[in-house]
């Protein structure tokens, strides 16, 4: 058995580690009253949908 890594795992690592540092920062500076958790979701959701649309455009301009 192997201990080499596919890029899928490193990325969804990557993703996952990338997450728990903006809900570290949410934590933090999100004033009383509102949910970190939903603060983070939403920053990452939208780091994430930017992230495919800017990956949509490279692949179209190799094209």
């Amino acid at each position: 058995m192997t201990n080499k890594r596919t890029e899928i795992e490193i990325a969804f690592e990557s993703s996952v580690m990338q997450y728990l540092s903006i809900l570290k920062y949410a934590k933090h500076h999100t004033p009383l009253g509102e949910d970190p958790y939903k603060v983070a979701d939403h920053v990452f959701t939208c780091l994430m949908n930017q992230s495919s649309q800017d990956q949509t455009k490279e692949e179209e301009n190799d094209d």
